[in-house]
């Protein structure tokens, strides 16, 4: 199942069509290998059962749309720190000035701009990782855009470091290999 929860201050008068449709279509696209597009999305989720829950939450501002979550009634994830203490994936995100923004990532807080590729690590917090990856990426020339760590605790920390060219599955291995790294994943810009 899918929880979709907006905050807006249009309320419940937002119209959610389009929005729906492309969670749906992201959600889809991970799992069967049917074209999907923003006209067939809704009908491709129901054929495969899909079941959905929208919410809208009335909140102060000007902005259309203040922010957006979705939740997966899943644990079953390509990265594990997206997973929630209720045991689902769940990413929330806004829009700042223009520009969108990851906001929540499982229990993690964070502020992440979605542009580009997004090399994503969960690690133990601890000093001296960042300059490991670091070099790793100069190795294979990958240059890196922005850097941003979000803490969970004192123990556990997840790291987002934009890239200009994705980093290869090799790389991906040696950084999985860096003491501290639990685990290492990279996504692309979803828009």
């Amino acid at each position: 199942d899918i929880s979709i929860t907006y905050s807006s201050p249009r309320g419940d008068d937002l119209d959610t069509r389009l929005l729906r449709a492309m969670v749906i279509k992201g959600v889809l696209e991970e799992i069967t290998t049917a074209q999907v597009n923003l006209v067939n999305a809704d009908l491709l989720a129901k054929k495969r059962g899909l079941k959905f829950t929208e919410v809208n939450v009335r909140s102060e501002g000007n902005d259309v749309l203040s922010s957006m979550s979705v939740a997966l009634g899943t644990s079953n994830s390509k990265f594990s720190g997206a997973v929630d203490k209720t045991q689902r994936i769940y990413v929330e995100g806004q829009v700042m000035n223009g520009t969108p923004f990851i906001t929540k990532i499982g229990n993690f807080l964070v502020e992440l701009s979605v542009q580009g590729s997004v090399l994503l690590t969960r690690q133990r917090d601890q000093p001296g990782i960042v300059g490991r990856i670091g070099t790793l990426l100069a190795k294979e020339n990958v240059n890196i855009s922005f850097m941003t760590v979000s803490r969970k605790d004192d123990k556990e920390a997840i790291m987002a470091i934009g890239v200009d060219s994705e980093p290869s599955e090799a790389l991906l291995k040696e950084i999985n290999k860096v003491n501290g790294i639990i685990e290492s994943t990279v996504f692309k810009e979803l828009f």
